[in-house]
């Protein structure tokens, strides 16, 4: 993000250094001081819309810039509308213009979203009103395809054993 390696994880890099920080060329050094909250960690980036969106397992009630999601403009951090809730975004990925956040996610900014969120730049959508039974952990795209894997043995009651594709063209199959 703005030319610089960023790295993210679950660990102590120093006062105002935990769980994220990008290399200057010569040191690491905090990324806006930091993600510091009890069990912090990250677990995927994704540029989108210029920012660093950052997602994995923090709360703002521990101190952390957002709920599982939290955005880094290269000056100040935000969230995203409330966050996504109850915990551990996995996975994101950038697809038909809009981020996409995979994981043990029940709520997006208070509307109910099953276990993928999608961010659209300025509020939070369910996943095109497919039912998942299971959490994301893996997104990958070819044209106008999305494929997702996880835990899920099931979309809207359908089998599909951990593996899905969803197509701009024609849908889930």
């Amino acid at each position: 993000f703005n030319n610089e390696l960023s790295i993210g994880g679950n660990f102590n890099g120093g006062v105002g250094k935990a769980d994220i920080l990008k290399f200057d060329g010569v040191s690491w050094i905090s990324v806006g001081g930091g993600l510091s909250g009890a069990n912090t960690w990250i677990n995927d980036f994704k540029i989108f819309q210029n920012k660093l969106f950052v997602g994995g397992y923090f709360q703002t009630n521990n101190g952390d810039p957002g709920n599982n999601i939290a955005i880094w403009d290269g000056v100040a951090w935000s969230q995203p509308g409330s966050g996504l809730m109850p915990s551990n975004v996995f996975e994101m990925i950038v697809f038909d213009n809009k981020l996409f956040a995979g994981g043990q996610i029940n709520v997006a900014n208070g509307i109910p979203v099953s276990f993928v969120a999608i961010w659209d730049g300025s509020s939070w959508l369910d996943f095109y009103g497919n039912i998942l039974d299971n959490g994301v952990t893996a997104f990958a795209t070819n044209g106008n395809d999305l494929y997702l894997g996880g835990g899920f043995q099931n979309i809207n009651n359908l089998p599909h054993r951990k593996v899905a594709k969803y197509s701009l063209l024609s849908g889930l199959n």
